[in-house]
C-alpha cells in the first residue's frame, strides 16, 4: 500500500477479494457471522478497523468481530462509531454503537472510537430523486446537521490507527459548519445548474417514500430514528476534531458536491 503498511480487508465473494487485490491489499474471505472465518482473517493482524452497515442484527455481527480479535492477539481496534453514541441516546442505531464500544474496551485493547455527525455521502442516496424531481425531500424541518465528508473520515480512523496520541479517545468527527438541508439544496443547485428545493415532509410521508423506493423496513426505521434526532437539532453540533487530528479543515459540503457532481446532474 501507499502507506507503506500491509493492509487485509475482510470480503465476502471472490469478486470483492479481486477488487482488493487490485487495491494492492490482500483479501480475506469471510463473514461478520461466522466466527471461524473471522478468526482465519485476523490471524497475525496488529491493528483492527470495524466497520459495517446498519443492521437489526449489528450488536452481535461487531461483537463476533472484536471478540474474535480479541482471540487473535489484535492489540488496536478502531472502531466506526456513530456521532453522540452513547446508553442513553434516543436513537437505537447510537445505543448499538455504544454496546460495542463498550466491548471493545471491557476487552482491554488499545482502542479509538470514531464517531462521525453524518455522511455528506448519504446525499447521493437522494441523488435519483434529485434528478427526475429537482427536489429533495427528508422530515427534519428547518434543522441543520454539521455533515462530514467520509474522507476526512477515513483520514481520521487512517491517524487513529497509526497514531499512539489517538488511543483511549472517543472522536466526535464533524463537518465544518451545521448546513440546513434547505442550504444543501441550494449548494446542489449550484453545481447542477439547476433549481433544487428542500422539500420539508411529515415522518409518515418520509417512511411510505422510503418503503416506495424499496428500502428494506428495518433500514427504514433506522433511517427515520436518525431523522428525528436531526429534527430536534441533535446533530447541529461542531467539534474541532478533523483540524485537531489532520492539521486542515474539514471538506466544505460544496467541494463534495463538485466531487459528485455527475450523480446530481440532471
Amino acid at each position: 500500500m501507499a502507506s507503506g503498511r500491509s493492509v487485509r480487508a475482510l470480503v465476502r465473494t471472490e469478486a470483492a477479494a479481486d477488487r482488493v487485490r487490485d487495491s494492492g491489499a490482500e483479501p480475506a474471505l469471510g463473514d461478520f457471522a461466522d466466527r471461524a472465518s473471522l478468526g482465519r482473517a485476523l490471524c497475525g493482524v496488529d491493528r483492527l478497523f470495524v466497520s459495517s452497515s446498519a443492521h437489526p442484527d449489528q450488536r452481535r455481527l461487531q461483537g463476533n468481530v472484536v471478540a474474535a480479535a480479541a482471540e487473535a492477539g489484535v492489540r488496536r481496534v478502531v472502531k466506526l462509531s456513530a456521532g453522540k453514541a452513547s446508553a442513553t441516546s434516543p436513537v437505537l442505531l447510537k445505543r448499538w454503537h455504544h454496546e460495542t464500544e463498550e466491548q471493545i474496551e471491557r476487552l482491554g485493547f488499545e482502542y479509538t472510537h470514531v464517531r462521525p455527525n453524518g455522511f455528506m455521502q448519504n446525499m447521493l442516496g437522494h441523488a435519483a430523486t434529485i434528478r427526475s424531481e429537482a427536489a429533495l425531500y427528508l422530515p427534519v424541518g428547518d434543522a441543520a446537521a454539521s455533515q462530514v465528508d467520509a474522507r476526512d473520515i477515513a483520514d481520521v480512523a487512517f491517524a487513529a490507527l497509526t497514531r499512539d496520541d489517538l488511543t483511549g479517545a472517543a472522536l466526535e468527527v464533524t463537518g465544518r459548519e451545521p448546513l440546513t438541508y434547505a442550504a444543501i439544496a441550494q449548494s446542489i443547485a449550484r453545481v447542477a445548474g439547476r433549481p433544487v428545493t428542500y422539500v420539508p415532509e411529515s415522518f409518515p410521508s418520509s417512511r411510505a417514500r422510503m418503503l416506495q423506493q424499496g428500502a428494506p423496513p428495518h433500514m427504514v426505521d433506522i433511517v427515520q430514528d436518525v431523522y428525528r434526532f436531526i429534527a430536534a437539532g441533535g446533530a447541529a453540533y461542531m467539534t474541532p476534531v478533523v483540524e485537531d487530528v489532520l492539521g486542515r479543515k474539514p471538506l466544505l459540503f460544496d467541494q463534495f458536491v463538485q466531487d459528485h457532481s455527475h450523480a446530481f446532474a440532471a
